[in-house]
């Protein structure tokens, strides 16, 4: 395939933030700080990181063809490599977590894909106590273990990858 440069400065993500997080940032304190709590300083790396993801002014590498007869040539420009904020870097992630797993870690056998979720009432108390989620996860993988165990007996092994998201399809808090 032929290298072919993306804009993200043209994207409606990108410009939506570099309009209007400054004004966002400032105003956090005493219009959201209070329903959703404090500011992270995580939010203010990744979106100072996604403002220079695949711009060549912030820096690039140049990759050039091993084969001595080929001479082929581009720049590339430096990825975030924020996951969950910028789609391209994201989306690169999850190609590569996927491939990964397929080719060392999953056994050819038979496997189900499990989404466990939260009551909406519920939800609220792990926006606050982020750290519960480990918890939850740990939880959900007993509730499993018993449940494969108590229906094929205890000679089976089964294993586990297990993720916790935390937003839904609108990005409300919707841990699963």
């Amino acid at each position: 395939g032929v290298y072919r440069q993306r804009h993200p400065e043209q994207t409606p993500l990108y410009r939506l933030l570099l309009e209007h997080y400054h004004a966002f940032r400032h105003y956090y304190p005493e219009r959201y700080e209070q329903k959703y709590g404090f500011w992270r300083l995580e939010v203010e790396e990744t979106v100072q990181k996604y403002l220079k993801c695949g711009i060549p002014r912030y820096g690039y590498a140049r990759v050039v063809c091993s084969n001595p007869d080929c001479g082929e040539h581009f720049f590339l420009p430096f990825s975030c490599k924020s996951y969950h904020l910028c789609p391209s870097c994201d989306q690169r992630r999850v190609l590569d977590h996927g491939l990964c797993l397929s080719e060392h870690v999953i056994e050819p056998v038979r496997n189900r894909h499990n989404v466990l979720c939260l009551p909406k009432l519920r939800r609220k108390n792990f926006f606050w106590h982020r750290e519960s989620l480990n918890d939850l996860s740990r939880l959900a993988w007993q509730t499993i273990l018993e449940f494969i165990q108590g229906t094929v007996g205890k000679e089976g092994v089964p294993g586990a990858i297990q993720s916790i998201e935390t937003a839904g399809e609108y990005h409300d808090l919707n841990p699963h």
